[in-house]
C-alpha cells in the first residue's frame, strides 16, 4: 500500500486511470440544474481521455433497458449531448437536482443511473414503457406495419421511384408507395389515388409511373433530380430514392422503404448488404425495428461521412444482381 500523502503515487494512479484503465471501468456523474435539461455538456477530464472517439450519435441506456438515441456536438469546444437528449430527460422524469451516473460502454454507449433528491434511484426511471405499437394490416398482401413515438427513424423519408409496369414479385400491390401514418408509415394497398382528389401520392407527368408521396415535401427541384437519378439505372432495374434527413446523416441510419424490403430483400436473417459508389465499396448491416422494418446500420454512417452527404441530399439505391449479397449501386444528387 502507499503512503497516505505520496504524492508521485496519488499522481501515478491518476494517469494510469486515464491513460491505461480499461475504457469501459470509466464513470462520471452530473448532477441536473435547469441548463441540463435541454442539452448537457460531457465533464471535461472525460472529454479530454476520449478526444476524438465519442461518436457523433451515442445510445443512451436507461434504468428501464430503454435506449435512446442522442446526437453529440461541439459547441465552444465543448462535447454536448443535444438532439434526443430531450427526449431522454422527459421520458426518465429527470429533474433539477437529480444525480445522473453515466457509465462508458463504448465509443457511441452509455449506462444511466438517475437518483433523486434523496439519494435514492429514481424509481419511475426503471419502470419507463415504450409506447404501445400500432399493428396495422390493410389487406392479405398488406406489410404489417408500426408508428410510436420511440420509432425515431421516420419511413416517410424515402420515396418510392419505380415503373408502374416493372413488377413481378408476389408482393406486387402496382408499386403503390408508402403512405405516411403518425411515426412510420403503412401501405395502402390498390393503385393510388386521383392527386386531385387531396390523396397522399401524385404521379409525375415527366417518367414512366413515378410516384411521389405528398407527405415527403419534395421541392420541385428535387423531384426533377429524382427523376433524373432514376433514369440513370439500367432498364428494368429495382431502385428506390432516399431523401437525407437529419436522422439519415446524424444518427447512423437510413431506413428502407417497406414495399421495396418486402418485394427485393431477403429474409431477416441475412443482415449483410454492400453499396457501390465510384469504384469503392461499403459493407454494412441491415437492422430490423421489432423483426419489421429494415434499415441500413453499422457501416451507413462511413458512407455518409467518406462521401459528404448532406440533409437534402437525395441517394437513389439501385439493386444489383447478386446472387450471395445484397448489393445496391448509389446515385447521388447533391441538390438541397
Amino acid at each position: 500500500m502507499r503512503k497516505r500523502d505520496c504524492k508521485k503515487c496519488i499522481k501515478w494512479e491518476k494517469h494510469f486511470y486515464w491513460s491505461h484503465m480499461d475504457s469501459t471501468k470509466i464513470s462520471f456523474f452530473k448532477k441536473m440544474d435547469a441548463s441540463c435539461l435541454n442539452q448537457m455538456d460531457l465533464p471535461k477530464a472525460f472529454q479530454k481521455k476520449f478526444k476524438g472517439r465519442i461518436a457523433k450519435n451515442v445510445e443512451l441506456k436507461g434504468p428501464s433497458g430503454n435506449i435512446w438515441h442522442v446526437g453529440v456536438i461541439e459547441l465552444v469546444e465543448n462535447l454536448t449531448f443535444q438532439s434526443g437528449w430531450k427526449d431522454f430527460v422527459i421520458a426518465n422524469s429527470i429533474k433539477a437536482n437529480d444525480l445522473l451516473v453515466f457509465k462508458y460502454n463504448r465509443e457511441s454507449s452509455f449506462e444511466v443511473q438517475i437518483f433523486d433528491p434523496s439519494g435514492c434511484q429514481r424509481s419511475s426511471s426503471f419502470f419507463v414503457k415504450e409506447e404501445k405499437i400500432d399493428m396495422q394490416e390493410t389487406s392479405d398482401s398488406s406489410i404489417k406495419i408500426f408508428d410510436g413515438p420511440d420509432c425515431k427513424m421516420q419511413q416517410d423519408e424515402t420515396v418510392m421511384i419505380t415503373s408502374s409496369s416493372s413488377s413481378d414479385s408476389e408482393c406486387n400491390t402496382d408499386h403503390v408507395p408508402l403512405k405516411k401514418t403518425r411515426g412510420w408509415a403503412s401501405k395502402e394497398a390498390g393503385k393510388p389515388k386521383d392527386p386531385n382528389g387531396g390523396h397522399e401520392f401524385k404521379t409525375s407527368n415527366d417518367g414512366p409511373g413515378l410516384i411521389f408521396s405528398k407527405r415527403l415535401g419534395l421541392t420541385p427541384a428535387q423531384e426533377r433530380r429524382a427523376i433524373e437519378l432514376s433514369h440513370g439505372v439500367e432498364p428494368g432495374s429495382k431502385h428506390y430514392v432516399a431523401v437525407m434527413t437529419y436522422t439519415s446523416i446524424h444518427a447512423g441510419a437510413v431506413t428502407v422503404p417497406a414495399k421495396f424490403a418486402c418485394d427485393h430483400l431477403p429474409p431477416e436473417e441475412n443482415r449483410k448488404a454492400i453499396l457501390h459508389y465510384k469504384g469503392r465499396e461499403w459493407p454494412l448491416s441491415i437492422s430490423y425495428k421489432n423483426g419489421l422494418h429494415p434499415y441500413f446500420s453499422s457501416g451507413w454512417r462511413d458512407f455518409v461521412k467518406d462521401n459528404n452527404l448532406h440533409i437534402g441530399n437525395l441517394c437513389l439505391f439501385e439493386l444489383m444482381k447478386n446472387n450471395n449479397t445484397v448489393s445496391f449501386k448509389v446515385h447521388i444528387s447533391r441538390i438541397n
